[in-house]
Parts: C-alpha cells; sequence; structure tokens
C-alpha cells in the first residue's frame, strides 16, 4: 500500500489487495459548452465568485470534474508538470475550465500565472486518489480491490481532513468545515471508477516508485476502469471566471500531520 499527501512517500505494496493510493492535498484541459448557474450558497462575499457543490457548471457535476481533474494531473510527466514546478500554469490546459494544485512536499507554495479571460478554475483544497495499479517482480499487477473497498480507504482519509481554508482575494469561502460536514465534498462518479492516460516515461505511477509503469516506446499507457478502478474523494472548489486584472487565491488543509498550504497570484 502506499499513501501520499500530494506527496508523502511510503514504500509501495506488491501483495494482492493493497492498493496503492494518492492522497493530493490542495489541489486546476477540459471542455464544455454549457454556462454555468451561478448562485450564492451561502458563501458571504464569494456568493459570485464560487460556484456552489450542486451546480452542474458547464455540463459536469463537482464529482465529474474532480475525475477531470486527475486526467489531467496524470495526463503530464512529472518533468513538465505544473504540480511538479517545472512547467507553467497553462501547461495541458484547454477549454472554459482549468485547474490548479498544491504540492507534493507539504510545504507551502506560492505560484504564479496568466490564465485567458473567461476561464474557470477548479480545485481541490485536499483530495485522494485510490487505484490497483501496482507491480510485482518488475510486471504490472492489479492488486485486485473492488471499488467499495477503495471507495472506503478513501473515506477514511477525507474524513480526518480538517484546518480547511480558502480566500479569493482576502474574501473567505464560507462551508468549510471538516471533511464530513462541508458542502464541497466530491466523489468521482463514475461507478467502475474513470480510466486515465500516463506518459510512457516520467509518469506518477513512476514518481511513486512503481518503475514497471514505464512504456517502451512513447505511446501513453492506459489505466483501465474496468481492470484497476481508480476513484477519488476530496474537497473541491471551483471558480467562476475571475475579472480582468490580478487576483490572490490562498487555500489551505491538514490531513494527519500533512498540511497544504498554496498561494496563486492569477492575473487575466
Amino acid at each position: 500500500m502506499q499513501t501520499h499527501n500530494l506527496i508523502r512517500k511510503n514504500p509501495r505494496g506488491n501483495a494482492a489487495n493493497s492498493p496503492s493510493y494518492i492522497a493530493v492535498l490542495a489541489g486546476v484541459c477540459l471542455l464544455g459548452t454549457l454556462a454555468p448557474h451561478v448562485a450564492s450558497a451561502g458563501l458571504d462575499g464569494n456568493s459570485a465568485r464560487v460556484l456552489p457543490p450542486q451546480s452542474h457548471a458547464y455540463g459536469r457535476s463537482y464529482g465529474q470534474w474532480s475525475e477531470a481533474w486527475f486526467l489531467w494531473c496524470f495526463s503530464l510527466p512529472t518533468t513538465h508538470n505544473p504540480i511538479f514546478d517545472t512547467a507553467d500554469i497553462g501547461t495541458g490546459q484547454s477549454g472554459p475550465v482549468w485547474f490548479i494544485s498544491g504540492n507534493f512536499t507539504g510545504t507551502p507554495v506560492v505560484r504564479q500565472g496568466t490564465v485567458p479571460a473567461g476561464t474557470a478554475l477548479f480545485f481541490p483544497i485536499v483530495n485522494f486518489w485510490a487505484d490497483n495499479t501496482d507491480c510485482s517482480n518488475g510486471q504490472i499487477i492489479s492488486d485486485g480491490n473492488s471499488v467499495d473497498v477503495l471507495r472506503q480507504i478513501l473515506k477514511g482519509n477525507v474524513d480526518q481532513a480538517r484546518n480547511l481554508s480558502c480566500t479569493v482575494d482576502g474574501v473567505a469561502v464560507s462551508g468549510l468545515t471538516d471533511g464530513i460536514h462541508t458542502p464541497f465534498r466530491a466523489q468521482s462518479s463514475s461507478p467502475e471508477g474513470f480510466s486515465y492516460q500516463l506518459p510512457a516515461h516520467d509518469n506518477l505511477l513512476n514518481f511513486l516508485g512503481a518503475s514497471c509503469w514505464t512504456g517502451s516506446t512513447d505511446e501513453p499507457l492506459q489505466v483501465s476502469a474496468a481492470v484497476y478502478h481508480p476513484v477519488a474523494d476530496g474537497i473541491y472548489i471551483m471558480l467562476s471566471p475571475l475579472t480582468p486584472g490580478n487576483h490572490t487565491i490562498h487555500c489551505s488543509g491538514q490531513i494527519g500531520t500533512f498540511v497544504e498550504d498554496f498561494t496563486y497570484h492569477i492575473t487575466v
């Protein structure tokens, strides 16, 4: 088993029923055509900026956008990835929603970037992913856990989330209580898990110690939902497009002893 808080590294398990999973604390690609309905949802001064968790912003639920966030995260090599500070904020982004993230060290991070006008931002404050990807004797294997087992693992971690906060231009998002009571918690929505692609080299699984997940060519590697059942659980924010100018987003959260703290200075 392997747990990570964007990222805290532990040895990877090779036994069956020992799932691999990652906690991504903090955590903006994708296409959508429907304009979001913006409602206050009791979000203090951010009522015109934070889209409610029950909304289907740009045609997707929070749970569906959480899957999209992970597809973006997995799709980029660690050598060219904003999460690793090896690429700028626009890398891998497309469409009306971009993603931002924290980092893998648990130390505060401050970033700058330019976002096109009319672009929404989606990001986790704390989130976890679990699937059955693993290695045994240098070969790719599946740990064989069910979706229900993987979701229970995630639940046990996200339930512990505390000290959650997010401010946009100094205005706090309300409702960020804890992992159990916040309305901003969302689970990935695909019943059997979501499929994703990995670069053939320098991918996230390699970083986590799964060296067998490396391609012999440059073709992307496929992680199939039918075999590996990737699922996710976390606390997310969807911001409607920021006005032209300069903005600051600051978020933090804690699970166990791991604290995520990230700040973005964004120019629109």
